[in-house]
C-alpha cells in the first residue's frame, strides 16, 4: 500500500502534467497540491488535475481500490464503461476528452457494469 510522505502546496516552477489523464494540471507560478508517496521501494510525486482529482472516488470504488492504490489505467478503463451511463457518463467523456482518447460510439456499443456485484473478475 502506498505511503503518504508528504503533502504539500508549493508553486510550481514550471508546468507540470497530470499522471493521469495527460493534460496541464498546473502551470508555472500556480500553486498545487504535490503528495509524495513511498511504494515497494520507490519515492514518487503524484500529481492530478483538479477534474481527476473530482471523480477519484467514482473510479476508486469501481476498481475497488484495495489500498494498492489506483492509476492512469484503472481510469481509462472505468471512463470506457461509463462513457454512455446516465450518471456519470459526462464525467467519463470529460476524462477521453482530456486524455486524448477515443471515445466509444455511443450507447448501444457501451459494455455492461461487470463489477456492480462486488466481485473483482478474474486474473485481478
Amino acid at each position: 500500500m502506498p505511503e503518504l510522505i508528504s503533502e504539500t502546496r508549493p508553486v510550481a516552477r514550471v508546468d507540470h502534467y497530470c499522471l493521469v489523464c495527460g493534460c496541464i494540471a498546473v502551470r508555472a507560478g500556480e500553486r498545487y497540491l504535490r503528495r509524495v508517496y513511498a511504494f515497494d521501494g520507490s519515492v514518487y510525486a503524484w500529481i492530478s488535475c483538479a477534474e481527476c482529482d473530482s471523480i477519484y472516488n467514482l473510479v476508486a470504488s469501481w476498481a475497488y481500490d484495495d489500498g494498492e492504490g489506483i492509476g492512469s489505467d484503472e481510469y481509462h478503463e472505468w471512463a470506457y464503461e461509463y462513457a454512455w451511463d446516465s450518471d456519470h457518463g459526462e464525467a467519463a467523456r470529460a476524462f477521453l476528452r482530456r486524455s486524448d482518447s477515443e471515445t466509444p460510439e455511443g450507447p448501444e456499443h457501451a459494455q455492461p457494469h461487470e463489477r456492480e456485484s462486488g466481485q473483482k473478475e478474474a486474473g485481478e
